[in-house]
């Protein structure tokens, strides 16, 4: 699904970042990332994110609600709260997390069994490896 017309302005990284994206996404993938990220970067390539900002949102969808889980996933990844982390990110079938730097928390490789898959800075992309078999 090429989006050239939304990458034709964007500075280089973020177009690799793009095309990463636009090779590696899995159709309906759920991800955390920034309010921004989920509608210049996830959504045109069929991913979902947690939150977008509330201008944009699904009015039947309860933003405030997302918006407190938004905030509860990375408080967990912060505080090394990895069962808050996984049960939530179960609950919202959360498969990966994107991270920008000056717009998000970072993490850590490994943090929570979300391991690095790509880095172009100030992106990194991890995915969530799962235990529970789901």
């Amino acid at each position: 699904m090429p989006i050239d017309a939304a990458n034709s302005f964007a500075p280089e990284v973020q177009k690799r970042t793009i095309a990463w994206l636009e090779q590696n996404i899995r159709y309906g993938e759920v991800f955390l990332t920034a309010q921004n990220a989920g509608l210049s970067m996830i959504g045109p390539l069929g991913g979902k994110v947690i939150l977008v900002s509330r201008f944009h949102s699904n009015p039947y969808v309860d933003w405030d609600r997302r918006e407190f889980v938004q905030r509860q996933l990375w408080g967990a990844l912060a505080s090394d709260d990895c069962s808050t982390f996984l049960l939530d990110a179960r609950l919202y079938r959360l498969s990966s997390v994107m991270t920008i730097d000056g717009s998000t928390d970072q993490i850590l490789d490994g943090t929570c069994n979300l391991h690095l898959v790509f880095e172009a800075q100030p992106f990194r992309i991890y995915r969530l490896t799962r235990t529970d078999g789901t």
